[in-house]
């Protein structure tokens, strides 16, 4: 979601658990079709071990996600369980997919590091290339589900995506015998190396987007020589302080959006005052909860309701841009375009009671939370994020620069548009986890002197757009570019998915790489 952050709805058994540091994740099938000899691999593939590809399994395909071409094919990759101490004879077993470029073999690879932490990269193999499809022309696309993810052993909860901090205490217990210090970012980074030398590549280039940023960054500080470029989208560096950010990061959406309406003489046009709508709207509501429909059910829209809709709404550009409107109406009476924005971060249609019939019923007595909301903004992705996973590299990675737990909680409790004691919840939960907080020398800055092409939306809510000019600090030859009008992860922008195939295909020489289409971006209509 971090994904960090994040999409879809809430995992539930969509990868087998891994209970056994051993136990491998989804093998390939076999392959039943005539051999492809063009699948005869890379240059120096001959020296590598052996590897069978196959049809990737799409039977659990996460949600939401388009299924890969059927270029891509899947094998599984063996690695050490510790890379400090592979003698130990501990294995895990990786899922890996391959999209071969036009030229195939050339030899280039471009490795798509996925988001979360937890989530499962060959689950993007047929998403990425319909942003960057010139890529393919000479570069084989990678997909490696990191360690507890994917079909790499995914790190389940039995009860399905926890949601209070009792659920995620519950499913530590379930992991308690697993050792968890060994799936941090730092192991999958090695995995990455192991991969890399076992398809027979030299140098690769990194594509990462979320929490991959960080593993991408963490790849470079362990295996900087195996590196060509690198491109970090929406960037998450060790050294940020994630927990106190996310709870931050609604009422730093609302003072921005504030300004922004302000700023802008079609959002001022539209209302004087947005910021003095929202006090409006929240306070008619907390008063006195406002009846509507929600799929045909009479329920209430009420103070918490609403701040949980203006809370996800403000992470998402195309959702962002409607809130001046859809508030002033709101808070004016004409409800319409709020429904409407409703129905979309809640995942029901709302409307009026008039339009539809009446039954007793409520939010917080549905069976199921409302899609889109919770996923987007707490959780940074669920419908394809590995929960043990997820809490595994947040509680040793994360809360450790963030604060104690008091702090937190005072941090939430001082936010005027609702905080996010879920994060309080799950560093309080932290401690059932159990995992060593990381070395600090891994919470230092990268310090590269590779190629790099660091992006972030102006709007991000998810990493914030600072957070890569603090990574680019320490990174000499990195080109940092800040998107404007966009929030988290920037690949699916037509131009931004240009500069990405430029800056890659030309070797990372940001000097060659026009990036002002960005200049050019529009903003979406108020």
């Amino acid at each position: 979601m971090r994904s960090l952050f994040f999409i879809g709805a809430f995992v539930g058994t969509a990868f087998l658990a891994c209970s056994t540091p051993s136990e491998p994740g989804a093998a390939p099938q076999p392959d039943t079709s005539p051999p492809d000899t063009s699948d005869a691999g890379t240059p120096d593939e001959a020296s590598a071990p052996p590897l069978t590809w196959a049809p990737c399994d799409t039977k659990d395909w996460p949600d939401g996600f388009a299924l890969p071409p059927a270029t891509v094919r899947c094998t599984t990759v063996t690695v050490p369980f510790d890379h400090d101490h592979p003698e130990d004879g501990r294995t895990l077993k990786l899922r890996v997919a391959r999209d071969p470029s036009r030229a195939f073999p050339t030899g280039k690879a471009v490795f798509q590091l996925a988001g979360g932490p937890g989530g499962t990269s060959v689950g993007q193999a047929g998403t990425v290339p319909r942003y960057m499809p010139k890529l393919l022309d000479q570069f084989d696309l990678v997909y490696v589900d990191q360690r507890g993810t994917g079909g790499s052993g995914y790190l389940d909860c039995a009860a399905g995506y926890p949601s209070t901090k009792d659920e995620w205490i519950a499913c530590a217990g379930e992991h308690a015998k697993d050792d968890l210090a060994r799936y941090l970012t730092v192991q999958a980074a090695h995995d990455l190396e192991s991969v890399r030398a076992a398809l027979g590549y030299g140098k690769i280039n990194i594509r990462g987007g979320s929490y991959g940023t960080r593993l991408g960054l963490e790849y470079l500080r362990q295996h900087e020589s195996s590196v060509d470029a690198v491109v970090l989208d929406g960037v998450d560096p060790p050294n940020n302080t994630f927990f106190r950010d996310f709870i931050v990061a609604v009422d730093r959406g609302v003072a921005r959006l504030a300004s922004d309406c302000k700023s802008s003489p079609d959002c001022a046009a539209i209302t004087p005052d947005v910021l003095a709508d929202l006090t409006k709207h929240r306070a008619a509501v907390k008063a006195a909860p406002r009846s509507i429909v929600a799929d045909g059910a009479a329920t209430t829209e009420d103070e918490a309701t609403f701040l949980d809709v203006l809370g996800a709404a403000l992470f998402e550009a195309s959702t962002y841009y409607r809130i001046p409107r859809a508030i002033h109406g709101a808070a004016t009476g004409d409800f319409v375009a709020w429904d409407a924005l409703m129905s979309d971060m809640l995942g029901q249609t709302i409307s009026e009671p008039m339009h539809a019939q009446r039954r007793s019923n409520s939010f917080a007595a549905s069976s199921a939370p409302p899609r889109g909301l919770r996923p987007t903004r707490r959780v940074r992705g669920t419908s394809y994020v590995a929960p043990g996973l997820y809490m595994t590299v947040i509680c040793a990675e994360d809360l450790p620069g963030s604060g104690t737990i008091d702090s937190l909680r005072a941090l939430d409790a001082s936010q005027l548009w609702g905080g996010d004691s879920t994060m309080v919840d799950i560093a309080q939960a932290c401690a059932a986890w159990n995992v060593p907080a990381l070395d600090p020398s891994l919470r230092a800055p990268v310090l590269s002197q590779a190629k790099v092409l660091l992006l972030n939306g102006d709007l991000d809510l998810n990493t914030f757009p600072e957070w890569g000019a603090r990574a680019a600090a320490t990174l000499p030859h990195a080109k940092n570019v800040v998107v404007p009008h966009a929030t988290h992860s920037t690949m699916s922008i037509p131009c931004v998915g240009q500069i990405i195939t430029d800056f890659i295909a030309g070797g990372g020489d940001a000097a060659n790489v026009d990036v002002t289409c960005v200049d050019h971006l529009a903003p979406p209509a108020w």
